[in-house]
């Protein structure tokens, strides 16, 4: 174990070397979105049924609605927890439930009615088929 010597308080902390990796190794997108996803699911306190998670070079964007702002901060927490994260860019607006574009069949920035989203829904398209996705059931 390294020892680091604190200037502020004279004494020396012990550090480990979590994140230190071989020289040029980054993990990949599709592997810290795999992780975020995982813990979001994992998270008996988070419901993130209306969030979605986008990541590119590192930096992962977090998209949708939640009802408490302690939990877009949680949500927030466990990404930042996650191996290879750079950056995070925390889109999640806290409203209301029945406000979320979610509940009404209406994919989040589109301009769609709810009847014409509606139809998408019953042919399997949209956000509620990537939520199923994500959603699938793991194996352990």
């Amino acid at each position: 174990m390294n020892l680091r010597h604190d200037e502020q308080y004279g004494r020396e902390q012990a550090r480990g070397f979590r994140g230190r990796g071989p020289k040029n190794y980054t993990r990949s997108d599709e592997r810290i979105h795999e992780d975020v996803s995982e813990r979001l699911w994992d998270a008996d306190d988070v419901d993130a049924s209306d969030v979605s998670v986008e990541v590119q070079d590192g930096v992962v964007t977090l998209r949708g609605n939640v009802e408490q702002r302690w939990i877009k901060h949680r949500i927030e927490d466990i990404t930042d927890s996650c191996s290879g994260v750079k950056d995070i860019r925390n889109e999640i607006r806290v409203q209301s439930r029945s406000d979320w574009p979610y509940d009404k069949q209406v994919v989040p920035g589109s301009t769609e009615d709810a009847s014409a989203s509606s139809a998408h829904a019953q042919r399997g398209e949209g956000l509620m088929s990537s939520l199923e996705e994500v959603a699938s059931p793991r194996s352990h």
